[in-house]
């Protein structure tokens, strides 16, 4: 871990149990609860903090919570000994509710900028958060007419929200059509 990435680990640990609590309170868990070893909220949050750790993938997200295991169990309730494997870190993930975790995402970090930071107006502004917005067309997803023209159809335009200081995308929507500034 760098030391930026440390920075990011140590402004996150006051809120440990806050970020625990209100995963509980906004995601539903669909997985089938007389089979649940690691609970939701543990996992989420403990992902979330590798991910602002720039842990990217389960393996390096699971490494995280080996090193970072005596402060995890301090800082959340209902953790123990046992780790979950890579495979469950990515089953969990991938079948929770994408617009609910996206709109819990933004909602928590947004939240968690403006009780965190100093009132906008005392930070200089090179030390302000970007929040960059980007549009992308997927070419992949064009279609033509009759073959000829794979411009008939200019495929999905997708905007996407991203963190400078956490480096993770707040929110990513498909917009109807990408528009472009006349000069």
């Amino acid at each position: 871990m760098t030391s930026t990435d440390q920075n990011a680990f140590d402004n996150t640990i006051n809120d440990a149990s806050f970020l625990q609590r209100i995963v509980e309170l906004n995601l539903t868990d669909p997985r089938a609860q007389d089979r649940i070893i690691y609970p939701l909220s543990v996992i989420c949050s403990i992902v979330i903090l590798a991910r602002i750790c720039n842990c990217n993938d389960a393996r390096e997200q699971r490494l995280f919570w080996l090193e970072k295991l005596p402060w995890l169990k301090e800082s959340f309730y209902g953790l123990d000994d046992d780790v979950p494997s890579e495979q469950t870190l990515r089953r969990v993930v991938s079948i929770l509710n994408t617009n609910e975790t996206v709109n819990f995402l933004t909602n928590y970090f947004a939240n968690h900028r403006e009780l965190s930071e100093k009132p906008l107006g005392s930070v200089p502004l090179k030390e302000r958060e970007v929040i960059a917005a980007d549009g992308q067309n997927i070419n992949a997803t064009r279609s033509s007419k009759n073959g000829n023209d794979a411009r008939k159809d200019s495929g999905i335009d997708i905007v996407s929200l991203h963190s400078s200081t956490y480096g993770i995308t707040l929110s990513q929507r498909t917009v109807d059509k990408k528009i472009m500034r006349q000069k």
